[in-house]
């Protein structure tokens, strides 16, 4: 990307290094995810669980790539993540569990709870319901829709993105961002609530369970990630961030 096009996951933190970092905590920890994924995706092997997860870590923040939310973040000074979150009032979670969904197929349990998980992965900062519920008005309030075309107000420097992602992650996305519209984001919304209700109690549970274990994954890659940023802190003793760095589940 070029010094004007450079996309930002945080103030003065390149976009593309906090993706890296959520993939190599991935790495770290994965082993400690293999007894429990695949009996969750019962009949699905660990390598495809896997290069879901890597996919599902990729785009779980592709909704920062917007002009709302670059133009925020290039305002800021150097803040903590969960501080800049609860400042902006610009949704990103929504876009990107609804390009997941919209782009991959089949509709399966994996690609269903993957964008289940992360269109909530912000849910302890953001307004849960609404954004599950409908994302759409919320996209349409926060500004983040072209009124002309109803398309997404991406950031110029998407398409070297979409290039990286590629290049560097062998993601090949099936379908461009630029493509997805409001519709296809109440469209999201209307197939995550059958998803997630139309079924018996045994298996509405187990998606349940499905959409928690994905998660927990895109928790604690990213709070980890997030605290190798230059001038972050080390989190009190017996925090919830303390946890997910030194708690017993992870190395």
């Amino acid at each position: 990307m070029t010094e004007k096009q450079v996309l930002l996951s945080a103030p003065g933190e390149p976009f593309t290094q906090h993706l890296d970092r959520v993939v190599d905590e991935w790495e770290r920890v994965s082993s400690r995810f293999q007894a429990t994924l695949p009996r969750l995706f019962a009949g699905t092997s660990w390598d495809e669980i896997e290069e879901a997860i890597r996919r599902m870590l990729l785009l779980h923040d592709l909704g920062k790539a917007t002009d709302k939310w670059q133009k925020f973040i290039s305002e800021q000074k150097d803040e903590p993540d969960n501080e800049t979150e609860r400042k902006k009032g610009a949704p990103h979670a929504q876009l990107g569990g609804a390009y997941l969904w919209w782009a991959y197929d089949p509709k399966d349990d994996l690609v269903m709870a993957s964008a289940f998980a992360i269109a909530i992965h912000h849910t302890d900062s953001a307004l849960a319901r609404v954004g599950v519920e409908d994302p759409a008005t919320l996209l349409v309030i926060s500004g983040l829709i072209n009124e002309a075309n109803d398309k997404i107000r991406w950031h110029e420097g998407l398409d070297e993105f979409v290039c990286w992602l590629k290049d560097k992650h062998d993601l090949g996305l099936p379908k461009h961002p630029k493509d997805t519209d409001v519709y296809t984001v109440s469209e999201f919304a209307l197939a995550l609530r059958e998803w997630a209700r139309g079924d018996t109690i045994l298996a509405l549970h187990r998606k349940r369970l499905q959409v928690a274990a994905l998660h927990s994954v895109i928790k604690v890659c990213d709070i980890r990630a997030a605290f190798k940023r230059p001038g972050s802190q080390e989190p009190e003793k017996e925090t919830f961030n303390h946890t997910i760095l030194y708690g017993g589940l992870l190395p």
